[in-house]
């Protein structure tokens, strides 16, 4: 490889210059990347005030009975999910059929359902009967929460909204079924997400080395606060525009961020090319 090569001296005025040019640029980007982490603490006390304290500051107050919820408004019930909702477990794989009636169905795996999102850009399939398949299909309104997993993500999940069709889920992924005369599957789902959810799966997880699970059991005595139900839909569309509005502002810092790295990268290519004097 040949390199342009200045006098020693040279050398070291570029070497200096960079240092602390590149030192400058990467103490920006680590105060956009900390404002980053601050939006996101940001948003999640406010969905978390907002599924347990609702909208309005001055609504009289009572005891939840739950330590960890503390005070909710008083006209609000804490209904364990239970008693709103149907849990469903998913299908166990490992069994393989045959047959001219088997079909080929998308399936969903834990690294599919993340924290308040889907990543489904890798679905998996599998062979089964129709009629067994039937047992374990999502429904779009079905809350998918994970079995296990690290214990800061112990079930996680978010709504299925029917992005695939005929899709199923596997046994490490429940899917939680509202009833939707008392509940909305959004504001459930984001009193999971809540602290209320991590502080419920923390507690009564089942845990092992770096790893913890629950079962449906535990699941479905997750307490949850729940208003009135066209409440919860105000705090539903509520909680909504503050994500759209926290992450319009980290798609902005984002922006900047890799500006600033494709800034360091051009200094650094001419600074060592000679195209800059130093």
């Amino acid at each position: 490889i040949t390199l342009p090569l200045p006098y020693f001296e040279e050398q070291q005025r570029i070497a200096d210059f960079l240092d602390q040019k590149t030192a400058e640029i990467d103490e920006a980007i680590d105060k956009k990347q900390r404002l980053i982490e601050l939006l996101e603490e940001r948003k999640a006390i406010l969905i978390n005030q907002a599924v347990t304290k609702g909208l309005n500051p001055d609504v009289p107050m009572k005891d939840s009975g739950v330590e960890w919820i503390g005070e909710i408004p008083e006209h609000w019930e804490v209904k364990k999910l239970k008693f709103i909702s149907s849990v469903q477990s998913g299908l166990t794989l490992g069994k393989t059929y045959v047959g001219k009636h088997i079909k080929s169905y998308p399936y969903l795996r834990v690294a599919n359902v993340q924290f308040g999102f889907l990543n489904l850009d890798d679905v998996a399939k599998i062979k089964l009967p129709p009629r067994l398949a039937k047992q374990y299909m999502v429904q779009s309104g079905d809350i998918l929460v994970t079995e296990g997993g690290d214990i800061d993500k112990l079930g996680r999940g978010t709504v299925w909204e029917g992005q695939i069709n005929n899709c199923l889920h596997q046994n490490h992924i429940f899917a939680i079924r509202v009833i939707k005369k008392v509940a909305s599957e959004y504001f459930v789902s984001f009193s999971l997400e809540a602290d209320n959810g991590r502080h419920y799966f923390t507690r009564t997880a089942k845990k092992t080395t770096n790893l913890a699970s629950t079962n449906k059991s535990k699941l479905g005595n997750v307490p949850i606060p729940l208003p009135p139900l066209p409440e919860q839909v105000s705090i539903v569309n509520y909680v909504n525009e503050i994500g759209l509005r926290i992450d319009e502002i980290k798609i902005t810092v984002e922006k900047e961020i890799n500006g600033m790295n494709e800034l360091k990268q051009v200094i650094i290519s001419e600074a060592v090319t000679g195209k800059i004097k130093i």
